[in-house]
């Protein structure tokens, strides 16, 4: 294995954590936010997926950007304009009245200035590491899920004792101190380097249809990670209406997310002990299955521990997929279009998959109640475990047929 760049590496880790912080508030406690804002469960159905939403359609064009001008543009410079417009928009639904359509404003910039920073971070990974600089992506994520755990726990006690909506105020300063780490991080290879590896005229960098036609398991696997962030989000978004269902509070929401969060934490060592043993595709059957499982707790919950108890499948569920991901692009896609690779999975799962997610639950939950959004959850679920198994048995990698035609 190559030696890590141990100042690079604490930088990074320190990034994941801020953005794992950031994302605590604004996917954890997003519900109660909006709950206390006086919005009904429709409305916060549609804000939360208006800014998954608008996560994909810019998730889109910055990662192609981002490959295109490498040679240009540093990405963390990238990432660093995409937090300004975070915080800003973050403030100003602190201390606006509550406005629908104020509100939606605001969650599309959120959902570009927040939530499309993620996938970006995750990309620069793999950018440190084709430019020669390692970083241990994993071991950076591990930090992440560590502080999204004790954030997830902190918060639940912090919106019982200060009020839920000042939640928005800690979003604000952690995306702040996010924003000063991202600026301290290493810069990548200069033009000229960069124009030998990344971005040669001969090896191009392709588009998104161009991948999606020519590596088949790739696209396929997108359909499974799609149906996989349905599962997790229409079970997660309402979570706290399950809670109450049982007696409970945000306070066992935090905690739930809590053991969830460090339920992700020893998934980084099993990763690597899986990877020994069997192809990344079979390490996605498993986080499907194991997403399943999670989302059948919300239907047998009869009480708060078994709710709680059941964020334990995180394990093997979706904390696995954050350490599967970034491997599976480097190890499926030419390395000028890793970011676009990374990215659009992000696009997907938290873009796409969330939009659809958060909309659905909002609809279904106000039309047909929580238990028929349960089961939704599940089935989704199942079908993300048949096309990751149906993935695992694709034996064409990459060259689609379809791409004769393209």
């Amino acid at each position: 294995m190559e030696k890590t760049d141990r100042g690079l590496q604490i930088k990074y880790s320190m990034a994941q954590g801020g953005y794992w912080l950031v994302a605590a508030v604004l996917g954890v406690f997003v519900t109660p936010i909006l709950l206390y804002k006086g919005f009904n469960e429709y409305e916060i159905g549609t804000l939360t997926a208006v800014k998954s939403l608008a996560t994909c359609v810019f998730q889109i064009f910055i990662a192609g950007f981002a490959d295109r001008y490498a040679h240009k543009i540093q990405l963390k410079n990238i990432i660093a304009g995409l937090l300004l417009v975070g915080i800003f928009s973050s403030f100003l639904f602190y201390i606006l009245d509550s406005n629908y359509v104020v509100a939606l404003l605001l969650f599309i910039l959120m959902g570009i200035g927040i939530t499309c920073t993620g996938p970006l971070i995750d990309s620069l990974a793999a950018v440190y590491m084709n430019s020669g600089l390692f970083v241990d992506y994993t071991s950076a994520r591990a930090c992440g899920s560590a502080t999204w755990a004790f954030a997830s726990l902190g918060f639940g006690v912090f919106c019982s004792v200060f009020g839920t909506e000042n939640l928005l105020l800690l979003q604000v300063i952690f995306l702040l101190f996010l924003l000063i780490v991202i600026f301290l991080l290493n810069r990548t290879p200069s033009k000229e380097q960069a124009s030998a590896t990344v971005n040669q005229e001969d090896e191009g960098v392709h588009s998104l249809l161009w991948i999606l036609f020519h590596y088949k398991k790739y696209s396929i696997f997108l359909i499974g990670a799609f149906l996989m962030a349905l599962c997790f989000n229409t079970g997660s978004c309402f979570l706290i209406k399950a809670f109450e269902r049982v007696g409970g509070s945000e306070t066992h929401l935090g905690i739930a997310n809590f053991v969830l969060a460090i339920a992700e934490i020893p998934s980084v060592f099993i990763f690597y002990r899986l990877r020994k043993i069997m192809s990344l595709d079979r390490i996605f059957v498993i986080v499907a299955l194991f997403n399943t499982f999670k989302s059948m707790g919300l239907l047998i919950g009869i009480n708060v521990y078994i709710l709680i108890g059941f964020q334990i499948f995180e394990m093997l569920g979706y904390g696995l997929s954050y350490s599967a991901n970034v491997s599976y692009v480097m190890e499926l896609l030419p390395s000028q279009d890793v970011v676009k690779g990374v990215s659009f999975i992000g696009t997907v799962t938290s873009g796409i998959g969330a939009a659809a997610g958060f909309y659905l639950a909002g609809t279904i939950i106000s039309n047909y109640g929580l238990v028929i959004l349960e089961i939704f959850s599940v089935l989704c679920g199942l079908l993300s475990t048949i096309v990751m198994i149906l993935n695992d048995h694709e034996k064409e990698s990459y060259l689609c047929p379809l791409k004769n035609y393209i």
